[in-house]
């Protein structure tokens, strides 16, 4: 079962209805909400009682600029946690969210660790895309291998340094690091780790040195421009890239 609510002016005390989703549930608001008895803020903080088996939770567009919170292990089962354009901040509760595979975070005030041990314990997760957040560089962080394996991250105008945990990363195929002024030689590694990418975005950074092509038979994007890379393409580089 979805539920959804979009373009809609909300005037109902949403938690009348709630106890009666516990299979799969949607919550989009595209537009501005009216909310009753603080039935949002009641959303917001995820007091859901039958909602374990809750797999899909929707926020977006115009919500309120409050925090979020979750209270660990009562959506044990979520699986899409998509919250963009709310103006949300503090930290991500995500502790007790160990079925996570797809996070949309997007223009939000959310502070993130950009070692990302905060995800440490989240094997299934596949898909992250918290642009336009904030990532806090931690002054002493221990080394740790990340359980997951990405398929898609986004950091677009987000990080000041390369998380190391793309160190561990062997299956990605859309990576965005656009616009986040990083430094140092271009990370050619990034390209030999994960030769199924299919789009890449390391444009508006600061990335010095040569690049050292790797065989990437899927890329169909590879947006460079805007660093301080030196030399000129291989001649190759249609054998390299076939697909572009």
């Amino acid at each position: 079962m979805d539920f959804e609510l979009e373009n809609v002016i909300l005037n109902v005390q949403l938690s009348r209805v709630i106890p009666l989703i516990n299979i799969l549930i949607a919550l989009i608001f595209k537009n501005f909400i009216t909310p009753i008895d603080n039935s949002i803020a009641f959303l917001l903080h995820a007091r859901f009682r039958n909602s374990e088996k809750l797999e899909v939770f929707t926020f977006g567009w115009k919500c309120i600029g409050q925090g979020l919170s979750t209270e660990s292990g009562v959506m044990s089962s979520l699986k899409v946690l998509s919250v963009s354009n709310c103006n949300l901040n503090g930290t991500l509760p995500i502790q007790g969210l160990l079925s996570l595979d797809y996070q949309l975070l997007k223009d939000n005030n959310f502070e993130i660790p950009i070692s990302f041990e905060s995800f440490a314990n989240h094997s299934k997760l596949k898909y992250v895309i918290p642009d336009d957040n904030s990532l806090v560089v931690q002054s002493s962080v221990k080394s740790w291998i990340p359980k997951f394996q990405l398929e898609a991250l986004s950091l677009t105008n987000n990080c000041s340094e390369m998380p190391n945990f793309l160190h561990y990363q062997r299956n990605l195929r859309q990576l965005s690091l656009s616009k986040c002024n990083t430094g140092g030689n271009f990370p050619n590694w990034l390209l030999e780790n994960n030769t199924r990418l299919e789009e890449i975005y390391l444009d508006g950074n600061a990335f010095t040195g040569t690049l050292q092509l790797s065989f990437l038979p899927n890329l169909k994007t590879f947006d460079i421009s805007n660093n301080k890379i030196q030399g000129q393409l291989p001649p190759n580089i249609g054998s390299v890239f076939p697909n572009m």
